[in-house]
């Protein structure tokens, strides 16, 4: 399924799609406050999920993206498609659970982002500005949310997020 063919927060939020960038639109600040509100929320994950836009996940779909994004083959087949630079940084942030980028210039990050290996978030900075922050998926989800994906079959789990 193409992100065309789902809910679009911005169109939801103007009534139709916008020309543009929607920073411009009347709405802007509206949307920049709501989107915000999700990406905070306790009960939301955002991440990459379609074509490279960000997308938000309420927590009942959160053992579905488990299931997919810890299968063991699915994950061993998507590193092997690494680059070595994105190989290495991958295994720093499973090695480390976590890994703080406060530079958007790091070899292989937008890579690894792709690969949905890991998730990105961001993060405001003591400075103001935002950093990216890589987490390991077993470091994001709860024993609880990863025993609920371990009862899904990857179909099932797919069909649920509708990949």
């Amino acid at each position: 399924m193409t992100a065309s063919a789902r809910p679009s927060l911005v169109e939801a939020i103007v009534g139709g799609p916008v020309k543009g960038n929607w920073w411009g639109h009347a709405k802007g600040r509206l949307i920049f406050k709501l989107a915000e509100s999700l990406h905070d929320s306790r009960n939301v994950i955002s991440l990459k999920l379609v074509e490279g836009k960000v997308t938000f996940l309420h927590r009942s779909l959160w053992p579905a993206l488990a299931r997919v994004v810890t299968d063991p083959e699915w994950r061993r087949s998507t590193a092997r498609g690494l680059s070595p630079d994105v190989g290495r940084l991958f295994r720093t942030v499973e090695g480390r659970g976590s890994l703080r980028l406060d530079e958007e210039s790091i070899p292989g990050r937008k890579e690894l982002e792709r690969s949905l290996l890991v998730h990105s978030g961001s993060m405001h900075t003591e400075k103001g500005s935002h950093a990216t922050v890589l987490t390991s998926w077993k470091k994001m989800f709860e024993s609880a949310t990863l025993a609920q994906a371990r009862n899904l079959s990857l179909d099932e789990a797919r069909g649920q997020l509708g990949l």
